[in-house]
């Protein structure tokens, strides 16, 4: 059994990739496949964080793969201003980087499609 690392994998199409310690990310989700990434970075991270980030286009495609887990397909719908905190009399930037992630939100959109038993009827036999 393989354990969990400690990096969160940001990876781009062209292969680009954003990585930093599991430490410094917090996640959230919502509805329809939301998924809130907060960072709290160290200032040497945080010009590669922005460099990475700003340069995606509405809606482009992102892995994010937490501590190797395996990649979760996802799409880029924003990103949040750069906030200088300090923690401890040290100085950390927090940024939030919004994403969907294409799974869930395929699967919140079929359940919308769907009748009461959770698939689209076709001459199925179920009913």
């Amino acid at each position: 059994m393989s354990e969990i690392g400690e990096d969160v994998i940001f990876k781009k199409e062209n292969n680009r990739i954003f990585s930093t310690s599991q430490n410094h990310v917090r996640l959230s989700s919502g509805k329809s496949g939301l998924l809130i990434v907060k960072l709290r970075l160290p200032q040497e991270e945080l010009i590669d964080a922005k460099e990475f980030f700003e340069s995606f286009k509405l809606s482009e495609p992102v892995i994010v793969d937490i501590g190797g887990t395996g990649g979760i397909n996802c799409l880029f719908k924003g990103l949040s201003n750069i906030l200088p905190i300090s923690v401890e009399n040290k100085t950390y930037f927090e940024l939030s980087v919004t994403l969907v992630d294409k799974i869930k939100e395929y699967v919140e959109k079929e359940d919308n499609d769907n009748d009461a038993f959770g698939h689209q009827c076709v001459g199925c036999g179920l009913h």
